[in-house]
């Protein structure tokens, strides 16, 4: 093992935290992105329904 001081390995320990959560994140932000796109495909079907139903109730 190398010989570092204990300021040195805290550092160390202190920027790979940071770096496993900038990752958590990142992964979060994607599932996010995923989920809103599935949600707004679901808006449009639903928005479609709407509408053809609006249709068959005018007249």
């Amino acid at each position: 093992m190398r010989d570092e001081s204990k300021s040195d390995l805290t550092a160390r320990i202190e920027a790979l935290r940071a770096k496993v959560l900038a990752t958590r994140i990142g992964e979060s932000d994607e599932l996010l992105r995923q989920q809103l796109k599935e949600l707004a495909a679901k808006k449009a079907v639903l928005n479609e329904r709407i509408e053809r139903l609006l249709g068959m109730t005018t007249p």
